[in-house]
């Protein structure tokens, strides 16, 4: 399958190389189903791994997404201006529907390369932007009721310029490694280190 979209806006190419769909019966709603993409979204590889069972009662899906360089300006420049980067990511997504919400939970790696964000008054960049971790959310009536993560966030060679009030931070590494942990929306904990380096602040 090869599609494409164009509009005055942007212009994206779908390339599906391979798609298999197995054990997807109505009849069986408990049974295991599994649907497997693999292909290309522009220039960058994508393959998309799920199994879970849709239909049953209280339904399950598990997802494993990798991607490859895939370049942010296209996909978002329509909805988010000054927004650039490459997104990589080796990720694990398990959602389970409840009777009134449902549950996540996400594990693995993503990373963004060569990122960068720039509005009127504001400019952020970073060489590399990497997170790895495991994280959890339970929702329910629309709110939050838990999350958790343990999680390590990298920020490399990262860059801040504002210019109203006057601010230039330059960060040559930024480190986060910890568990954060949240009640609804008045308990916030964090346990683990953020370390810096070599950062200078200039206002």
């Amino acid at each position: 399958l090869n599609a494409s979209l164009t509009t005055p806006q942007m212009a994206h190419q779908l390339v599906i190389d391979q798609a298999e769909l197995q054990l997807l019966h109505q009849w069986t709603p408990e049974q295991q189903t599994q649907l497997n993409l693999q292909g290309r979204i522009n220039d960058s590889q994508i393959s998309i791994d799920t199994h879970g069972t849709p239909l049953a009662t209280q339904p399950q899906l598990e997802i494993e997404l990798k991607l490859q360089q895939l370049a942010l300006t296209p996909l978002t420049s329509p909805w988010i201006e000054g927004l650039k980067g490459e997104l990589s990511s080796d990720l694990i997504v398990r959602v389970e529907l409840l009777e009134d919400g449902f549950n996540l939970a996400q594990s693995g790696s993503l990373s963004v390369a060569d990122f960068g964000f720039t509005q009127a008054s504001l400019a952020v960049a970073s060489t590399q932007i990497g997170w790895q971790g495991s994280a959890r959310q339970q929702l329910a009536g629309g709110a939050l009721i838990q999350a958790s993560t343990d999680t390590k966030l990298q920020i490399e060679q990262l860059s801040v310029q504002l210019e109203q009030p006057k601010l230039e931070l330059q960060e040559h590494s930024l480190l986060l490694d910890g568990q954060i942990e949240a009640t609804g929306s008045q308990q916030f904990s964090f346990d683990g280190q953020l370390n810096s380096t070599e950062a200078q602040v200039t206002m």
